[in-house]
């Protein structure tokens, strides 16, 4: 899924000419979300190489002002700075819930997002009306371990193996540099119920990840794929918790066959990032055009093929089928399903307790 840009944001206004009096929508993604022209010039910005995003600026007359961020915390902290800056934002629906219930952002149904009766009910069945009110689905998938084979000392097929790595790994490992999601996948490694999370099960998350950074199996604290996938290549890192796109996209890259993936057996953390429309935006008509178009079934197909996560839509499934077959067939990002099942989003929700563990452990012994 996503990313990378070493500082919180980078703005990219496209095709912008001097004195341009085109209505301009700010729209914040994951950085590397969203489907570009492999052969265009990489000078060029991600919102120039974007075919999706030049077709919906020629079809609108309109330019997007293109932002990115690294991790949730760093959106959260920006939203919480500034409210009413941004028209359409890419986040979870756990967040996005939190957000519109601040009143920040506004409510999108099928009256003014018809794509939105496309979603498949997989994908939004084990989620309350609420949650579903301010979110339009974009892209699904799950995190799992990203490691070199051939640096593994047996095997790593669960998160206890992550977490508890043998000293002959020591300095090897990276974790993401989103506190959220490592207190999740240490509480998976605890065999904690986390639907039940208590203040103890904290305490103990907190303690698996810092026995890391005691013990110097812990190397590097990053959410940059970029710079995490380079160290993974040259051997500077052995493994790494990963979206599920990312890891895929970087296995097809690697020449040597030396990286794997697995979703360990306690299971991943699932996610659904989603479309969401600031209420105060200025151009709150426009945003909702957007985040329906990106469910058009030959955008949201385009995407979901391209960046290897599962697309969440009926007629987009079809299209994918049709033509990416190859990415349509994959196992890992659409594992088999009985009818009526439901994908379940587990999440840790951030507290003041867990921020001043998370500070203990960046900080380190």
């Amino acid at each position: 899924m996503k990313y990378y840009i070493s500082t919180l944001l980078l703005v990219l206004v496209c095709g912008m000419q001097a004195e341009d009096q085109r209505p301009v929508l700010r729209v914040m993604n994951w950085s590397y979300y969203i489907a570009v022209d492999d052969d265009a010039d990489e000078s060029l910005s991600e919102c120039d190489r974007s075919p999706i995003l030049q077709r919906f600026m020629r079809e609108h007359n309109c330019v997007i002002e293109y932002l990115n961020y690294e991790s949730e915390d760093e959106l959260n902290r920006y939203m919480a700075l500034h409210p009413n800056k941004l028209d359409v934002i890419n986040t979870n629906h756990h967040d996005a819930y939190e957000m519109g219930k601040s009143g920040i952002l506004a409510v999108l149904n099928t009256d003014n997002v018809p794509n939105k009766k496309d979603v498949d009910p997989y994908y939004i069945k084990s989620l309350k009306p609420e949650e579903l009110q301010y979110i339009v689905p974009y892209l699904a998938g799950n995190t799992g371990i990203l490691y070199r084979k051939d640096m593994m000392v047996g095997e790593m097929k669960t998160w206890k193996d992550f977490f508890q790595a043998p000293r002959e790994l020591s300095g090897k490992i990276n974790i993401l540099n989103t506190h959220t999601t490592m207190f999740l996948l240490a509480l998976f490694a605890l065999e904690k119920d986390v639907n039940n999370i208590t203040e103890e099960d904290v305490k103990a998350a907190a303690k698996c990840i810092y026995e890391m950074r005691k013990n110097k199996i812990l190397m590097h604290v990053s959410s940059d794929i970029d710079v995490i996938l380079e160290k993974l290549r040259t051997g500077e890192l052995a493994a790494t918790p990963m979206y599920l796109g990312d890891a895929l996209g970087a296995i097809e890259e690697d020449e040597e066959g030396v990286l794997a993936y697995v979703v360990p057996k306690e299971g991943g953390e699932s996610y659904i990032d989603c479309w969401a429309v600031s209420k105060n935006s200025s151009q709150k008509e426009l945003a909702i055009k957007f985040v329906n178009y990106m469910l058009e079934p030959e955008v949201i197909a385009e995407n979901a093929a391209y960046l290897s996560v599962a697309c969440p839509t009926k007629k987009g499934m079809a299209l994918l089928k049709e033509k990416y077959p190859e990415s349509a067939n994959d196992k890992r990002v659409y594992p088999d399903r009985t009818e009526g099942d439901a994908l379940i989003y587990e999440k840790f929700m951030e507290t003041e307790q867990s921020l001043t563990l998370w500070k203990k452990i960046l900080k380190g012994p």
